[in-house]
């Protein structure tokens, strides 16, 4: 590129970060600045995220540091947000609710839901619950804000199983609806767009099959359906069946039987897809020795002889 500027610079950070490539952003970052190219808050927001999703956690907290130190920038709440998640990706909670609560301004809904986020992914229901309450109050009419609630409700034990009841309750009087997530994939030159449990499509019999002939193959290689991934427009009942049957699961199952092997799958989800469906595909791209991209609403997950290019952090 014959003229840099920060705008380039910000965005070749930007893609490293989201194809989970944070070695490559921050040796970016670096020589961006050895450059002399000034970052901005932009810059340190991306790099920054790259850390958070690629567990470089103290690479990540060195480059917070320097914003202020280094480069005379004031850390905004998305800078926050990104480190809250990143501290607590890697298990340090009390840290990242520390660094929450000593944000020099008042915690922000993204700051609250980084928080929500990291204590679900360390199964630390207690605080999560407080979180998730901090984030439903400060936007009690958001319908993913009773959702995040529901699913901290959920995951634990106990009485929580009747406030989980209730926050349905309160979704379905407030005559909330909770659209379903859906997905899309190419094949043959056609867009299909695959939804939860989708029957509307005309292949719809045969990619339910194939998804049930793909969910047996890998439970020979460990896979068993999640209990804790949480459908808040499903009963209870056979919920556990019914998260092999996630569009992103439908849409895969889909271009699986009808395009052939060497070509790479590429899917587009709506949501941010869930565990049970990120451990599934892994699976099987390694046994069927396929290429499977998926880019859901956090970032692209690169599946590949049974790993991810997110190194399950996402």
């Amino acid at each position: 590129m014959p003229c840099k500027n920060v705008l380039s610079w910000n965005a070749l950070i930007s893609g490293y970060s989201n194809r989970g490539q944070g070695s490559e952003a921050i040796e970016l970052f670096d020589r961006m600045i050895h450059e002399k190219m000034r970052p901005t808050h932009i810059t340190f927001h991306a790099v920054l995220s790259a850390c958070c999703y690629s567990d470089l956690s103290v690479q990540g907290w060195e480059i917070f540091k320097s914003m202020e130190t280094d480069h005379g920038i004031k850390p905004r709440a998305m800078h926050y947000a990104i480190m809250i998640e990143l501290l607590g990706r890697d298990g340090l909670i009390d840290e990242a609710f520390a660094l929450l609560r000593g944000a020099p301004f008042n915690p922000t809904v993204n700051m609250w839901a980084a928080l929500v986020t990291a204590c679900r992914m360390e199964e630390n229901l207690e605080l999560g619950r407080y979180a998730a309450e901090k984030l439903y109050g400060m936007e009690p009419e958001k319908l993913n804000n009773y959702i995040v609630l529901l699913n901290i409700y959920k995951s634990s034990s106990g009485s929580s199983k009747e406030a989980a009841a209730a926050i349905l309750n309160t979704i379905r009087r407030k005559g909330m609806n909770i659209l379903p997530a859906c997905s899309w994939i190419e094949v043959g030159r056609r867009v299909h767009v695959l939804h939860f449990g989708d029957k509307s499509h005309p292949q719809s019999k045969e990619v339910h099959e194939k998804v049930d002939e793909l969910i047996k193959q890998i439970s020979k290689h460990g896979y068993a359906p999640g209990e804790k991934t949480v459908l808040p427009d499903v009963d209870e009942i056979d919920q556990k069946k019914k998260l092999g049957y996630h569009s992103e699961m439908l849409a895969v199952g889909l271009g699986v039987m009808s395009s052939p092997w060497w070509k790479q799958l590429q899917v587009v989800q709506g949501h941010r897809i869930c565990g049970d469906c990120h451990e599934a595909i892994k699976l099987i791209s390694m046994l069927k020795r396929r290429e499977i991209i998926v880019r859901d609403a956090s970032r692209f997950h690169h599946f590949s002889d049974g790993h991810c290019s997110c190194g399950d952090y996402w």
